[in-house]
């Protein structure tokens, strides 16, 4: 699995050309290397964590065909995604939101968010 780290400057001024990095993960982590990383941290083994994976999948496919929807009926999702939680924490300790383009995904679609300007607190 390979994390890359960005590093950027900060030029403003006030941040004294300070350096700060952002990590971020390139692929997806598949259920057996999750399991595997939760076994780290706690005192379940990998193989106890990968098969409540598995039966939370066939529990969310069993309700999505046949709990929530008929065949064929279609449904609006909307969900909320405060500004805040696309923040995150610079060298100088501040909270911080960047000005620029952001996408979510699920499944095939992709949704662009906007950040106009960038936001410290």
């Amino acid at each position: 699995m390979a994390v890359i780290v960005d590093v950027y400057q900060d030029k403003r001024k006030q941040s004294n050309n300070l350096w700060y990095g952002r990590a971020w993960h390139p692929g997806v982590l598949d259920t057996r290397a999750l399991a595997k990383r939760i076994e780290q941290n706690v005192s379940v083994k990998e193989s106890d964590v990968y098969a409540v994976f598995i039966e939370l999948a066939n529990v969310m496919t069993y309700e999505i065909q046949n709990g929530m929807l008929e065949r064929g009926e279609t449904e609006t999702v909307t969900f909320r995604l405060p500004a805040k939680e696309l923040a995150f924490v610079g060298a100088d300790g501040h909270w911080t939101i960047e000005e620029g383009d952001f996408e979510i995904k699920v499944a095939p679609l992709i949704c662009p968010i906007v950040c106009t300007q960038t936001k410290r607190w």
